[in-house]
Formats: C-alpha cells, sequence, structure tokens
C-alpha cells in the first residue's frame, strides 16, 4: 500500500533525452547563427561590389569627361559630342521624331541642326526638338550632362522593311555632333566613340560598332618628304616605338588634322634631317596596308590621346578579313601592299595628295628692351646708322620670344624706308648691330609699310631713331 504514496524517481534515461534535445536545439541555433553571419557577409560582400561597380562607373565617366574637354578645347563655343547608349522607353512627343538618350559633351540647345553618324556609313542631319534632363524636366539648353534628346527625322530615310531598323532609325552607339564631314575630318564617328572607350570595358556591341568606325575612317597620318632624287619626292611614314616590344615600331595615325595639330604642342618630334614633315589622308584600308607592311607592327590611333588604341598587325589582318572590311574595300583590298596603297591601286579613291602639316599657333610676347648693357650699343648703332643714311625715315627694334620658350629670343627690327631699299638696307643693319648682340643672337626684319600694327603699338614701342620729331 505504501507504494502508492510514494513519488517515483527520475530514471537516468530521461535525464539522457533531456540532455540530447538541448543539444540539439544548440546546434540548431549554432547553425542558424553561422547561416545569418553567412548572408550578412555577402550582403556586405554585394555591397562593397556595387559600391566598387559605382566608383568604376564615375571613373570612366569622368575618363570620358577629361577626354572630351581635351577635344572640345579648340572647337566652337557650341561644340558637342554624344554617343547613344540607352534606347528609350518613352515615346517622342511629335509623330515621326527620334529619341536618342546620352551623356552629352559640351553645348546643346533646342533649335541646333546637327549631325548624326553610324553604322554603315550612314551621315544624317536632324534638328533638336526638345531637350530633357535626367528628371525628364524640359530644359532650352544643356551642356555637360545626361540628356534626352527629342530629333526631327530630318534627312534619315524611311525603312523600306522592318529589317532596316524601322522602330530605331538612330541605333545605339550613334554618335552626334556638329559639322558635316570633310577632308582630313571624317573620323566624327570613331573620335566620338573613342571619346566614351572607357565607360565600355568588355562590352562586344560597343566593339562592334567601334570596329565599324574604324573601317570607315579617314586617318591623317604624318609623313615625311625627302628632298627630290632623280626629280622623284620619296616619302617615308614616322614610327614610334612599340613599348611591348621595343624592336617593333607601331605606325601612328589620328582621326584628324586638329588632333594631330595638339600631338606636336604635346612632344611629337621627328628628325628634320630626314625631310620635312607633311601629312597623308588615307581610308582605312590604305592606312592598314601601311601598318601591316613587313617593316611595321600595326597602326596607333592618337598616340598623344586624349584616348589612345593600338591596333597590332594580328587584329589589322583579323579585320582584313572580314566582311564588314571586304563590303566596303572589296576582296583584292585585303592583299594592298604599301605600293599599291600609295598608287590608288586595289582601293577605289582619288589620287593622293600630300598636305602640308599644320603648324600649331604660338603666341608671341613682344617687350621693348631698356637702353642698358648691350641694347644701349645697339641702340646707339641704330641711331648713328638712321644718321648716316638718307633714305631712313625711322627704326624701331623691340624683343620677341614665343610665350611657351622664352629663350627663344630674337630683336625684331622695323624699318621705314623705300621698298626698292630693302636687299640693301636690312643687311647693313644687320652688319651693324651683329658685334653688339651677345645675350640675343638673332635679329629679323620687317618693312614698316608691310606690317599691319595695332592701334598705339608705336606708344608702347616707340621709334629708336627718327628724321622726324616724335
Amino acid at each position: 500500500m505504501a507504494l502508492f504514496g510514494k513519488k517515483k524517481p527520475v530514471e537516468p534515461e530521461a535525464e539522457q533525452n533531456n540532455a540530447s534535445v538541448n543539444d540539439e536545439m544548440k546546434i540548431i541555433l549554432e547553425a542558424r547563427e553561422e547561416e545569418m553571419a553567412e548572408r550578412e557577409a555577402k550582403a556586405k560582400e554585394r555591397e562593397e561590389e556595387q559600391e566598387e561597380a559605382k566608383r568604376a562607373k564615375q571613373e570612366a565617366d569622368n575618363k570620358a569627361k577629361d577626354a572630351a574637354a581635351v577635344v572640345l578645347a579648340g572647337a566652337p563655343d557650341d561644340g558637342f559630342y554624344l554617343l547613344a547608349d540607352e534606347v528609350s522607353k518613352f515615346e517622342p512627343e511629335a509623330e515621326g521624331n527620334i529619341l536618342v538618350t546620352g551623356n552629352l559633351r559640351g553645348k546643346i540647345s533646342v533649335g541646333d541642326e546637327i549631325m548624326v553618324y553610324q553604322e554603315g556609313n550612314k551621315n544624317n542631319k536632324v534638328t533638336v526638338y526638345s531637350i530633357k534632363n535626367e528628371l525628364r524636366e524640359k530644359i532650352t539648353e544643356a551642356s555637360d550632362m545626361r540628356v534626352e534628346l527629342e530629333v526631327t527625322r530630318g534627312d534619315i530615310p524611311d525603312a523600306d522593311n522592318p529589317d532596316e531598323q524601322a522602330s530605331r532609325p538612330i541605333s545605339r552607339f550613334a554618335v552626334l555632333t556638329k559639322g558635316e564631314p570633310k577632308k582630313g575630318r571624317q573620323t566624327p564617328r570613331l573620335l566620338g566613340m573613342m571619346i566614351e572607350y572607357s565607360r565600355f570595358p568588355g562590352d562586344k556591341e560597343f566593339f562592334g560598332s567601334m570596329m565599324d568606325a574604324v573601317i570607315h575612317s579617314e586617318l591623317a597620318m604624318p609623313i615625311q618628304v625627302m628632298k627630290p632624287e632623280d626629280g622623284k619626292s620619296k616619302i617615308n611614314f614616322i614610327g614610334l616605338r612599340n613599348k611591348a616590344d621595343e624592336s617593333k615600331m607601331l605606325v601612328p595615325a589620328y582621326t584628324d588634322t586638329e588632333t594631330f595639330n595638339r600631338s606636336l604642342k604635346q612632344g611629337f618630334k621627328v628628325n628634320e634631317k630626314a625631310g620635312k614633315l607633311g601629312v597623308l589622308v588615307l581610308d582605312f584600308a590604305r592606312a592598314c596596308a601601311i601598318g601591316r607592311s613587313d617593316s611595321n607592327d600595326g597602326l596607333v590611333i592618337n598616340p598623344f590621346g586624349p584616348v589612345t588604341i593600338t591596333l597590332p598587325k594580328q587584329m589589322l589582318t583579323d579585320i582584313t578579313k572580314s566582311q564588314s572590311f571586304k563590303r566596303v574595300y572589296g576582296e583584292k583590298a585585303a592583299d594592298m601592299n604599301v605600293a599599291q596603297a600609295l598608287s590608288g591601286e586595289a582601293v577605289p579613291g582619288d589620287t593622293l595628295q600630300v598636305t602640308a602639316a599644320p603648324q600649331p599657333k604660338r603666341k608671341f610676347i613682344i617687350t621693348q628692351p631698356k637702353e642698358e648693357g648691350e641694347f644701349k650699343f645697339i641702340a646707339g648703332a641704330i641711331r648713328n646708322y638712321g644718321n648716316t643714311h638718307a633714305a631712313i625715315g625711322k627704326i624701331a627694334v623691340f624683343l620677341s620670344y614665343p610665350e611657351d620658350n622664352p629663350k627663344e629670343r630674337n630683336y625684331v627690327c622695323i624699318v621705314d624706308c623705300p621698298e626698292d631699299k630693302i636687299n640693301e638696307i636690312f643687311p647693313e643693319i644687320a652688319a651693324a648691330l651683329k658685334p653688339y648682340m651677345k645675350s640675343v643672337k638673332g635679329v629679323q626684319f620687317q618693312l614698316f609699310s608691310r606690317g599691319r600694327f595695332a592701334d598705339g603699338f608705336f606708344k608702347q614701342h616707340p621709334w629708336i631713331y627718327s628724321k622726324l620729331p616724335q
């Protein structure tokens, strides 16, 4: 009977079961904590990747912006480039108009007539109908910002069938800019794509469009014209060392003569003894033949920037094998040699013309030297010569040097005398000054009657000698 009132002891097995359940819960909780930690780590990693992608995108855009600034520095105030990089999901306001979205480099206004350059060497003129910013707010003028342009159809022909981009008359990666193409500047599409090159690494569609732009381009190629031998001039193409292989040479080529002109200021130099510098404008097939010759290892486009593209010999060979190249230049162009390229054989086109290399404009500083040191004696020699020569009316001398090189100094001597006397008078004045020219070694002469002088010029730079009172 006593057994009914007695509490039953906990059996060891039940205690072991409870311990087992607790251990399992602990394991589950630990697993969940590890899973949460892993999720947080992945989330943080994704966030860092997004931040890195954002930084990379901003850096690429900054590079494009800087490149555009260099290209547009010498352009008119209303110059611009815009690469159509996005197909708009909106509809144009006016029937028949076209929407174009991209990063505007430069300045544009409603009503501007602009050019559209796209694949297949299609060049068309349209008019800006409206401009919208990123918030899709209408503005009448835009500068250096992302925009959506609505443009008229202009002279873009209607598509004959749906395969001719009836719904997209302006394709992705078309280039919009001002100015119609002309000799030596027929590469606005290639230049516009090069500006934005940093923004599309690994984009196959962009690369394909750029190669199409290269194929349809005309390139300004610097040359040296040797002195005539047996009545014939010899042309040499200039080579630059290939950084990847110092033993090989790349042929420089420029998208336009303005870019080449800029390179002359940036350090592009040649051996002047090897011949006079000139520029030969060649279509890509002929330029390709030069870059693929035995002595060269390819082309380098705009070697002094702002964006440079290198086309090694193997890439040039691959391009010549493409159907795009053959459609433009024909089957024979792929095997063209340098002689054929320069003679015009194998490629249709006009007779080649060599143009003089554009000379960079230099700003010269003019100063009036003080009558001390060597110039005191030079001024005395000038007055003595004027007093002893009846044909001399007035003589002025001042110091001139280019702003970019103050050490390149010369005296400039302006002489008022009869024009038929200059062959006698100029050498005599030079001989009279020579004994006193120690720090400045050169003197240039100008006849007063041939010069064009600003108002008040001779008040700032007075005549050193004058037969009449000043």
